[in-house]
């Protein structure tokens, strides 16, 4: 349950699935079931208290921009969680701190180029293709134009099962260990999404 309404910013159902999207608000217990998740999949040298508080450290310096998606069951079981966060200088994202990742450079490089957002906490309960879609949709829906990057910090794995789902990331640099797994830097535009994940597509009327 959100205890302040002013965050929600709007909430949907589709099919089975009830669909939430949020700013402005630290979620307690998201962040617990993204620890969860990490902690289940991933190798830790830290605590998994210590995970829980470090992820709401995050929240708390991101939290005035950037949107949080879940998507939950008819229970009201949460299924699935990610996060956009608007890259708003001067505030270095998690792309820029870990990777050291110029992203001026790289709207440059890209150009043409409006806003850039990086993706992360991308956690589900289950590897349903249709909730991990869902979840992605959501996220590429709330981006103002098709010139649009959305950057990642993202498991190896993650990211192949992305790509194979229809996701155009392109590598950035060198993987490392983060967060408890082999993570590369990647990126994509929004205007290099085709079928069911591109811009004109999700928002047509």
């Amino acid at each position: 349950m959100l205890p302040d309404l002013n965050c929600l910013v709007y909430e949907r159902t589709q099919g089975n699935y009830k669909i939430q999207c949020t700013k402005n608000h630290i979620h307690p217990q998201i962040a617990e079931f993204v620890a969860q998740a990490y902690y289940r999949k991933f190798d830790f040298s830290i605590s998994y208290r210590d995970l829980v508080k470090l992820l709401g450290e995050e929240d708390e310096l991101y939290k005035d921009f950037s949107f949080v998606y879940a998507i939950y069951d008819g229970q009201d079981q949460l299924l699935a969680t990610a996060k956009m966060i608007r890259f708003t200088p001067p505030v270095l994202l998690p792309i820029e701190k870990e990777f050291n990742i110029d992203l001026r450079k790289l709207a440059h490089r890209m150009a043409p180029t409006n806003e850039i957002w990086e993706v992360s906490r991308l956690s589900t309960r289950c590897n349903q293709a249709e909730v991990i879609k869902l979840l992605l949709k959501e996220g590429i829906y709330h981006c103002s134009s098709k010139d649009d990057i959305i950057v990642a910090c993202i498991d190896q794995w993650v990211l192949r099962k992305l790509r194979r789902i229809g996701i155009p990331f392109t590598d950035l640099g060198e993987s490392k260990l983060y967060l408890g797994s082999l993570t590369c830097p990647a990126a994509y535009s929004i205007r290099d999404l085709t079928g069911e994940f591109s811009y004109d597509m999700l928002h047509r009327d």
